[in-house]
């Protein structure tokens, strides 16, 4: 399987934006985040995603933060994951908060682990 490493942006709203990175042809990543409220970010994918593995999960993760950090007006406040191709386990979860704790260097914490949401809270320090 060969991934696209191209991704586009979409126009701006009023309170928030989007990255969408293709998987395949029936199959989006993307970021929503936002520039007020609660929520610093949305990461969800769309479309039937059955070559989303926790692995590609973790890796698009990654590759978002590294590439678009510096576009996310919002640095406290809560990150949700939303997925459904894939049954998360501890490595996984552990993954996503030791991503989240790298780029963000702040305290965090698991709010909320459900079948298909994860919810990190980043607090001021």
């Amino acid at each position: 399987m060969v991934l696209s490493c191209q991704n586009t942006t979409n126009p701006k709203h009023d309170s928030w934006e989007s990255i969408d990175i293709p998987i395949d042809s029936n199959c989006n990543f993307y970021m929503m985040y936002f520039s007020t409220g609660d929520y610093i970010f949305r990461i969800s994918s769309s479309g039937q995603c059955l070559s989303l593995t926790k692995e590609l999960f973790l890796r698009q993760y990654d590759q978002l933060l590294k590439e678009h950090q510096n576009k996310i007006p919002l640095k406290y406040g809560k990150i949700i994951f939303d997925y459904d191709s894939f049954e998360k386990d501890s490595i996984f979860t552990n993954d996503l908060m030791r991503l989240t704790n790298f780029y963000y260097k702040t305290t965090s914490k698991m709010i909320e682990n459900s079948k298909e949401r994860i919810v990190i809270e980043i607090y001021k320090e």
